[in-house]
C-alpha cells in the first residue's frame, strides 16, 4: 500500500510533463518556416527592378546602345528640338511691326494673334492621339515623324513661298496659318514625350536633370528670334517708308533671309533624327 501511495504522485507529475512537452515540441519548433529580413529585401529589390524595366506593364524598355554617354548625346539632340520648336513658335513676335508694314493691309495685328491661336488650338485636338502613339509606337519613331518632321514642314511653308515666288500677301497669310498648325503639332508631341524619354534613357537619379534641361532649352528657344530678328529685319516707321519707295520689298527680302535661318535649322535637325536616334525598345 505504501508503494502505491508513493507512485501515484510520481505518475501524475510525469503525465503533466508529457502533456506540456507535447504542446511545443522540438520538432515543431525546428520545422517552422523562417523568413529573414535579407529574403524580404531581395524580393522587394527584384520587384522594383521588374517594375523599372517595364513600360505600361507589358513592354520591356531598356536602352539598346550601352555606349558610355550615349544617353547624353540623345539628350543634346532632344534639347535642340526643344530649342528650335520654341524659336519657330515665336519667330514673328520680334518682327511684328516689320511684318505688318511689309504685308499690310492684308496683315493686321489679328493675323499674328491667330498664328499663335492656331498652334494652341491644335493641342486639345490631337493630344489624345499623341498619347496613344507614344504608348503604342517606338519613341524614336514618334519624335522623328510627330515632332521633327512637322516643325520642318512649318519652316518650309513659311520660307519657300517668299524665296521662289512673288506670293501675294493674302495667300501668304493663310500659308503661315497652316505652318503654325504644324508648329502646334510639334509642341504637343515634344512636351508629351519628355517624361518617357527621361525614363527610357536615364537612370532614376538622373531623370530630374534630363527633364529640367529639356524644359530649360524649350524656354531658351525664344532668345534666337529676339536677338536675330531685330538685327536682320529693319524696324520701319512712317518716315522711313516715305523715304524708301521700295521699302516694303526691302523688308520682305529681310524677312526672307530671317526665315531662312529656321529653314536651315529644321533641315539639319531632321537630318540628324533620320541618321541617328536609336530605338528604345527591343
Amino acid at each position: 500500500m505504501a508503494v502505491k501511495e508513493n507512485n501515484e504522485p510520481i505518475m501524475a507529475r510525469a503525465q503533466n510533463e508529457a502533456e506540456n512537452s507535447s504542446e511545443i515540441s522540438p520538432l515543431t519548433a525546428d520545422t517552422r518556416p523562417v523568413t529573414s529580413n535579407l529574403n524580404l529585401e531581395g524580393i522587394a529589390r527584384t520587384s522594383e527592378e521588374n517594375i523599372e524595366n517595364t513600360t505600361y506593364g507589358t513592354v520591356a524598355v531598356r536602352p539598346v546602345n550601352q555606349t558610355p554617354g550615349n544617353n547624353f548625346i540623345l539628350l543634346g539632340i532632344f534639347c535642340c528640338l526643344a530649342f528650335v520648336q520654341n524659336s519657330v513658335f515665336v519667330e514673328w513676335n520680334p518682327i511684328a511691326n516689320s511684318a505688318l508694314a511689309a504685308f499690310g493691309p492684308e496683315w493686321s495685328p489679328s493675323t499674328l494673334a491667330w498664328q499663335i491661336n492656331l498652334a494652341t488650338i491644335t493641342s486639345p485636338i490631337i493630344q489624345w492621339p499623341v498619347w496613344i502613339a507614344i504608348q503604342k509606337y517606338d519613341l524614336s519613331r514618334t519624335i522623328r515623324w510627330g515632332a521633327v518632321f512637322p516643325i520642318f514642314v512649318s519652316a518650309t511653308i513659311s520660307y519657300i513661298p517668299l524665296a521662289i515666288s512673288n506670293v501675294d500677301n493674302f495667300t501668304y497669310k493663310w500659308l503661315t496659318y497652316s505652318a503654325y498648325i504644324f508648329t502646334g503639332i510639334t509642341g504637343v508631341v515634344f512636351f508629351s514625350s519628355i517624361t518617357r524619354f527621361s525614363r527610357v534613357w536615364f537612370p532614376q537619379d538622373q531623370r530630374a536633370t534630363s527633364t529640367g534641361l529639356l524644359c530649360t532649352f524649350a524656354n531658351l528657344g525664344g532668345l534666337l528670334p529676339a536677338i536675330v530678328g531685330p538685327i536682320i529685319v529693319t524696324e520701319p516707321d512712317k518716315k522711313w517708308l516715305e523715304e524708301n519707295q521700295n521699302g516694303k520689298n526691302i523688308i520682305k527680302h529681310q524677312i526672307q533671309s530671317y526665315l531662312l535661318i529656321y529653314f536651315v535649322l529644321t533641315c539639319l535637325l531632321l537630318s540628324v533624327y533620320l541618321l541617328y536616334f536609336p530605338r528604345d525598345t527591343d
